[in-house]
């Protein structure tokens, strides 16, 4: 806990005689970190905060540096109202546990924060729900460093390989089947529960060539395809990738406003992709949002 009114710093060396300590704060099972006192964190060797079961940023303020990845909480990442800014060259924030139900994944309830990564600024092997918050996600450089790509498949909406124009939603609907619901937005064990999100889906997509896309009632799905990109997460890829939001699972936006910046895609899911509520400002290298199984867009502002 930072108590309030302080500001407390840790940092460690530029590497460590135990080859297990891979963090400057490195724990074996839950850890919570707050208090509304400021905590600067400088990683010199490696990754900043790592928890090998679920780590809870709560009403916390924290400035993270890291020579690798910033928080990292393998069960299960949860941060609630808290104001962060991280750099790291690897990824910002990680959820790597696979292989169990309901663990790998991340949750963001309110905050604000800016997360700078050369990797992804958001990983998770499961599913990455946002409930609210305001946070600007900068990954690779941004899309001034993407990769030169050929035809019109960078920049737009993408389901099962199929992709929209850069500034619309795809149009017409498909004959895949409407699966993609969204999580209930609860935490982990032991914590407060959140509020829930209950999208609406529709049969039709309505497309604009304005440069902000309003996603109201906006849904497609998609017949399914093969396609070699599946925004699969491997938990131990050193693969860079540079992608705003990435998931295993489903990526949920019930609310706020996200800011995204990338090299590589902005939004990435393996399974489904559902948004509602406010502004998402998204300058992607690649694709600006795909799921590879749903899409689903219900209210809201998506400005590509």
């Amino acid at each position: 806990t930072a108590a309030a009114g302080t500001e407390n710093t840790l940092q460690d060396p530029a590497s460590y005689a135990d080859s297990e300590q891979t963090a400057v704060i490195d724990a074996k099972d839950d850890l919570v970190l707050n208090g509304s006192g400021t905590l600067n964190i400088t990683a010199n060797d490696k990754d900043a905060v790592k928890c090998n079961d679920t780590l809870k940023v709560v009403n916390a303020v924290l400035n993270i540096t890291a020579a690798d990845d910033g928080l990292i909480g393998k069960d299960n990442l949860w941060i609630k109202d808290s104001t962060l800014h991280l750099a790291a060259p690897g990824d910002g924030l990680k959820a790597s546990r696979d292989g169990a139900a309901r663990r790998g994944s991340i949750i963001l309830d309110g905050g604000t924060g800016t997360i700078s990564a050369q990797d992804d600024a958001i990983q998770a092997v499961t599913d990455v729900t946002i409930l609210s918050g305001n946070y600007t996600l900068n990954a690779g450089g941004g899309s001034a460093n993407a990769q030169t790509h050929t035809g019109d498949m960078s920049g737009g909406f993408s389901q099962d390989g199929m992709s929209g124009r850069q500034g619309q939603m795809p149009s017409g609907s498909g004959s895949g089947s409407d699966s993609g619901s969204a999580p209930s937005g609860n935490l982990p064990s032991g914590s407060d529960s959140g509020s829930g999100l209950d999208a609406t889906t529709g049969a039709t997509a309505k497309s604009t060539d304005a440069d902000s896309t309003d996603a109201s009632a906006a849904v497609t799905t998609l017949a399914a395809s093969t396609d070699s990109e599946t925004g699969t997460v491997t938990s131990d890829s050193d693969t860079q990738i540079s992608k705003g939001i990435t998931a295993g699972g489903t990526i949920t936006i019930a609310d706020g406003t996200i800011t995204f910046d990338t090299a590589d895609d902005s939004i990435n899911a393996a399974t489904a992709v559902i948004i509602s509520g406010r502004r998402r400002h998204i300058s992607a290298g690649d694709e600006a949002v795909r799921g590879d199984d749903t899409l689903s867009a219900d209210g809201g502002t998506l400005a590509v």
